[in-house]
């Protein structure tokens, strides 16, 4: 671990190297690795979108301490709508509603409902909005599938409503939250 130590940065973002961090977050006792999330400090969000940083980030929610893991999840928090359309950043979100505790799945659902039609329509972000579906709060999902079922007025001359669901049942990317 000390030779990791020096520059932890450069492996996590290493191709080969991230994997030995996220088996060292994995394996060894938190009090051994604490380092590690210390270097993240301020680093989250510049981590959470990168290709194997975004990993690194996930074994620590799993593995760290409860200090650890409250700290990082205020920062991941506060960016999370900066998350969701992101290709990595994705898939931490998704992980937090996944995983997380019931109050951060709460947190990141929040912020999918806020922008809900936005990010069906969107390639990555559509990914979170299914797995908030799936893994969020009962209630939350309830009023996330409500809302898509809500009739829509376009125009006047519409003589049948018609709902977000059917609206993405033609886009490219909220037709597989339908599904």
């Amino acid at each position: 671990m000390k030779e990791l130590k020096v520059d932890i940065l450069k492996f996590v973002k290493d191709q080969n190297g991230n994997h030995v961090v996220q088996k060292a977050v994995e394996r060894i006792p938190t009090e051994h690795i604490s380092f590690i999330v210390d270097v993240f400090r301020g680093q989250t969000h510049a981590l959470a979108v990168h290709t194997y940083g975004c990993r690194v980030i996930q074994r620590i929610l799993e593995h760290v301490s409860p200090e650890d893991h409250a700290f990082m999840l205020e920062e991941l928090h506060v960016c999370t709508p900066a998350l969701i359309p992101d290709q990595y950043g994705n898939y931490v979100v998704q992980h937090i509603i996944e995983k997380g505790r019931t109050e951060d799945k709460v947190k990141a659902v929040k912020v999918v409902q806020a922008q809900l039609i936005q990010y069906c329509k969107h390639k990555y972000a559509s990914n979170v909005v299914e797995t908030a579906i799936e893994f969020g709060p009962k209630d939350q999902r309830e009023a996330i599938l409500a809302h898509l079922l809500a009739p829509i007025n376009e125009n006047a001359n519409n003589t049948l409503p018609k709902t977000q669901l059917a609206m993405m049942m033609t886009d490219q990317y909220g037709n597989y939250i339908i599904r």
